[in-house]
């Protein structure tokens, strides 16, 4: 009939070719989304973290005095060098925190030189932690854990270990944070970190360079480099 326009439709091989065009740019993009998303979830927890800790180490002090090295009573968390070595009392450490901070739970494990690793976080047995390059996390004397770990009402956890091993350090004692629990990857540098707690108080990464991705590091230093880059995980950070 005259006076009617003719509409036009697409065709199959216009939609299926726009389509096509949509698939390829969300295949493009969805990956750097959710890796910004994962960004500002593990940022968000490490640094409420942080705070937590600072402000348990900073109330601590005002109950034991400002010098941690001075917390040498018998019910105090460094109680004594033994062999040059620093000795350290996980659980009266985390009662002193407990002073301040609301722990979900803490678990005393006891004998660090039984210990298999299964266990901290409720981490399903078979499952381990891991560096950043990929290996087994350290455990026992000289690695990572300790003889006790706490649990945050949102889920992450503290573990105590790598004390000071020398008098004249003024590290007294790393707190390794799992930001997200239990939950995957479980690995250094995407949600597991190192904090320092120094003599003064001051909580601070490990300094070096063991956040470069390189397949040997452990991801010790990550933490840091996060706090030196102004609590940002920029571009060139080995996030993988």
């Amino acid at each position: 009939m005259r006076g009617l326009k003719s509409k036009k439709a697409f065709t199959l091989a216009e939609v299926l070719i726009t389509l096509g065009i949509i698939g390829v740019v969300a295949a493009l993009t969805l990956p750097t989304l959710i890796a910004n998303y994962q960004k500002t979830q593990t940022l968000t927890s490490l640094k409420k973290n942080y705070t937590i800790l600072a402000q348990g180490i900073e109330f601590a002090q005002a109950n034991y005095g400002t010098d941690l090295q001075g917390w040498t009573c018998a019910d105090c968390p460094f109680p004594q060098y033994y062999n040059n070595q620093f000795s350290i009392n996980v659980p009266n450490l985390f009662n002193v925190l407990s002073e301040s901070i609301a722990f979900a739970k803490v678990v005393n494990i006891g004998n660090i030189g039984q210990y298999s690793g299964i266990g901290f976080c409720d981490l399903p047995e078979g499952q381990k932690y891991k560096t950043m390059g990929g290996s087994d996390l350290s455990i026992g004397a000289g690695g990572y854990w300790s003889s006790g770990w706490a649990q945050l009402k949102d889920g992450s956890c503290w573990f105590i270990g790598g004390t000071k091993n020398s008098n004249t350090s003024d590290e007294m004692v790393r707190v390794t944070v799992d930001t997200n629990g239990n939950k995957n990857p479980n690995k250094m540098g995407r949600d597991v970190f190192v904090f320092v707690i120094h003599r003064n108080g001051q909580i601070t990464g490990v300094s070096g360079n063991s956040c470069n991705g390189h397949w040997s590091n452990g991801g010790e230093a990550c933490a840091q480099r996060i706090i030196e880059a102004g609590w940002q995980i920029k571009p060139d950070y080995p996030w993988k």
